[in-house]
């Protein structure tokens, strides 16, 4: 059976922090709680993994992205699942309790798949405490205010974003309602096929806790108005969800104990709105921030060994930080979030994080993960939060 709803099933909500907290808030810390940034990201596409995208960025800057060749690893290239001959591609079975029940008849000029064709009701009487995270964006240099985003999700995976021009304090009910709208599955959810290989979670046993990642909700501003090809295209978000999937997948076939534990994606409606792993009570950087105890010479030595694990299938983590590190069982590590990471050599499709890399760069590399281990040492003599 897949994952369904439940108690123990806990999401993000767009985050990449799985620590059960709520980050709905009235500033971009709320992703950035550190205030560890990351690189821009027109430096971090191509034309293989975002065709015929032209970003639209907070600073109004617009150009061509850079050529180039990119790879998911293992498996096939993501494009041949993202891509299906059909708009209606062969599904992973999907008991019925997981769909959306749906009785209308599509237009004969309607080319979604049948589970799209039916658009949920738009939620009412909803404010800004109710959604799963409220951002307001302000320049970065002159600190002014210049947009507020918020999203929410709903219990069965559909998506609703809003943008206003005024800060949070100024919006009424009445104006977040009206700027409420369905985001369109297959610009955040990759196909999930039947010939991919991708497991499915199954359903969490007695007491188990876990962790549902999202799509990035706090990039799709930037992707709100991306041109797709055709019907059976996807959004750039969903071919970052589908790359991290086929990675959690061949770690989970050559695990370790400081990796984190990956179950499988969560399905709805034939596509991957989620990525199922074990939660863990807090990050590396609360754990320090709140003074709590630690053997940095057994911490260090864990993470290490976690690293050259990574290494020896031929990847890079890409992006090793403290937002990045959990604390799992005896205080020891588990390093998390894949979304960079990639074989050596590849072009990753996320990148890395200000400040825990040696340099930009568009490539998969162990220089970065070994420049993140010795600046983590450095961390640890002397931590920063801001």
């Amino acid at each position: 059976m897949q994952l369904g709803e439940n108690d123990s099933l806990q999401s993000n909500r767009g985050f990449a922090n799985p620590v059960g907290e709520s980050l709905a808030s009235g500033s971009r810390e709320a992703k950035h709680k550190a205030g560890f940034r990351k690189f821009p990201l027109w430096d971090m596409l191509d034309k293989a993994t975002a065709p015929h995208l032209l970003l639209r960025l907070d600073v109004k800057r617009h150009g061509q992205l850079p050529t180039g060749t990119a790879t998911s690893f293992p498996g096939p290239h993501p494009s041949s699942l993202l891509r299906p001959q059909s708009c209606i591609p062969s599904l992973v079975d999907t008991p019925a309790a997981e769909m959306s029940v749906c009785t209308q008849t599509p237009a004969a000029t309607d080319t979604r798949s049948p589970h799209e064709h039916c658009q949920p009701e738009l939620p009412t009487g909803l404010s800004l405490q109710d959604f799963d995270a409220v951002v307001e964006a302000h320049n970065p240099t002159t600190g002014t205010f210049e947009y507020l985003t918020y999203y929410l999700f709903t219990d069965d995976d559909h998506v609703f974003f809003g943008k206003l021009a005024q800060p949070r304090d100024k919006a009424s009910a009445q104006v977040i309602q009206d700027a409420l709208v369905l985001v369109p599955d297959r610009n955040i959810f990759p196909i999930l096929l039947a010939d991919s290989g991708l497991a499915v979670a199954p359903q969490p046993g007695p007491g188990e806790t876990l962790f549902v990642k999202r799509p990035n909700m706090s990039m799709y501003e930037l992707f709100s108005d991306e041109e797709l090809d055709s019907a059976d295209d996807v959004g750039f978000l969903a071919r970052i969800l589908l790359a991290e999937a086929f990675i959690l997948q061949h770690l989970a076939a050559h695990p370790h104990p400081h990796l984190a534990k990956y179950h499988g994606v969560r399905a709805r409606r034939g596509r991957i709105t989620g990525l199922v792993l074990d939660r863990y009570p807090r990050t590396l950087l609360d754990h320090v921030r709140q003074g709590r105890d630690l053997n940095r010479d057994e911490f260090v030595s864990a993470l290490e060994s976690a690293v050259a694990h990574l290494h020896s299938l031929g990847l890079a983590h890409n992006d090793i930080n403290p937002e990045n590190i959990m604390m799992g069982e005896d205080n020891l590590p588990v390093l998390l979030d894949f979304g960079s990471c990639q074989p050596f050599g590849k072009r990753m499709l996320t990148q890395s994080t200000e400040g825990w890399v040696e340099t930009v760069d568009l490539y998969s590399k162990q220089e970065h993960d070994v420049f993140a281990l010795g600046k983590l040492q450095e961390w640890f003599d002397d931590p920063w939060f801001d």
